[in-house]
């Protein structure tokens, strides 16, 4: 196992190799419930430990921060609209101007896990490890790898 620019290399066996490029793809396409079963069912290779773990903890960030902002969202709704409840004829609630911001979040969002995951499984079947933006610095503390 060697480490060149933030991405580790390991020699990982063939099946490894393609367990890291199911787990990236998985992940790219069922969010968290692909690397999460990876991760249950291969406990004994580091390496897919690794692409399992960081597609999780992605997931996990990613499914947090769009619950936050959903919330905030709603309560902004009921705000709004208890604020211009009682007039009739004026302009639609501010939360209409926010709709689009907040769709364009989840839309983002969704672009940005499908590229990851594709990546992920690109290097992993190549035998490297190759970590996520945050998460892949908390994996390798997670499993205890320098």
């Amino acid at each position: 196992m060697s480490e060149t620019t933030g991405a580790l290399q390991f020699n990982p066996t063939q099946d490894e190799r393609t367990m890291g490029l199911v787990c990236g793809l998985l992940s790219a396409f069922t969010g968290f419930l692909g690397p999460l079963i990876i991760l249950i069912v291969r406990k004994d290779s580091l390496f897919v430990k690794l692409c399992a773990l960081q597609a999780l903890l992605w997931h996990l960030l990613y499914m947090a921060v769009s619950m936050v902002l959903m919330m905030v969202f709603f309560v902004g709704i009921v705000t709004s609209i208890a604020t211009t409840a009682p007039q009739k004829g004026g302009p639609p609630p501010p939360f209409f101007f926010f709709f689009p911001f907040i769709w364009f979040f989840f839309m983002a969002g969704w672009v940005v896990n499908l590229v990851l995951g594709i990546l992920s499984a690109v290097k992993a079947n190549e035998g490297i490890w190759w970590p996520y933006p945050i998460t892949g610095r908390l994996a390798k503390k997670f499993l205890g790898v320098a």
